[in-house]
């Protein structure tokens, strides 16, 4: 839960809360079986200091150089937080979510949720290999889904293909059930990716 007090504050482009809205709706679906939640984005969950409240609430992370809050609030018992590495086109992404429910969900579930969470444009993600992989999340054993591929990054008049990694799980710490999505590009992809989810700790709340 590292930050850069010389990281700046970046605006993203509206794709991020496109998407994060797609996450929180399959995580609200599958946590309460509800349909039209009426999702609702506020100013204050685009605040980087409300969002790293959330985030740091949820889990301990660790970003080479620093990270910033992009997005964090809660809804139908769902809490989720948005952190990158403060560029304004970033390299290396967190998605982490908690949901306080007793009830059981289903692997069907649990794979809508991680299909949503996708950080970044997927349209421009090209999958080139996959994998399930053996791991642990928060100290206890899972199944973690790995992908690798090449990422388009669009400027102004041109784009830029670079290499692209994701890390994608979910895990039950006390009835409590946390997924965890990381988006790492660039030259340091692999071992940022694997750096950050190493230092992964689910944070336990007490209700």
């Amino acid at each position: 839960m590292n930050q850069n007090p010389q990281l700046k504050n970046i605006k993203y482009p509206v794709s991020i809360w496109e998407i994060a809205a797609v996450f929180l709706s399959a995580i609200a679906l599958a946590a309460t079986g509800t349909i039209g939640l009426g999702l609702k984005f506020t100013n204050n969950a685009f605040k980087p200091e409300r969002a790293k409240l959330f985030a740091d609430s949820i889990i301990d992370y660790k970003f080479p150089g620093g990270s910033q809050g992009v997005l964090g609030f809660k809804i139908a018992g769902a809490e989720i937080a948005l952190v990158s590495d403060g560029k304004k086109k970033p390299d290396l992404q967190l998605f982490a979510a908690r949901i306080v429910n007793d009830s059981q969900m289903s692997e069907d579930d649990i794979n809508q949720v991680l299909d949503g969470a996708f950080l970044g444009e997927e349209d421009n993600f090209v999958v080139n290999s996959s994998r399930s992989e053996n791991n642990t999340l928060c100290k206890l054993p899972t199944v973690i889904a790995i992908k690798e591929g090449q990422l388009k990054q669009v400027a102004s008049n041109s784009s830029v293909s670079k290499f692209a990694i994701t890390y994608k799980g979910s895990v039950v710490v006390e009835r409590q059930r946390y997924f965890v999505a990381i988006l790492s590009s660039g030259q340091n992809a692999k071992q940022d990716a694997k750096n950050l989810f190493n230092s992964l700790q689910c944070k336990f709340r007490n209700r």
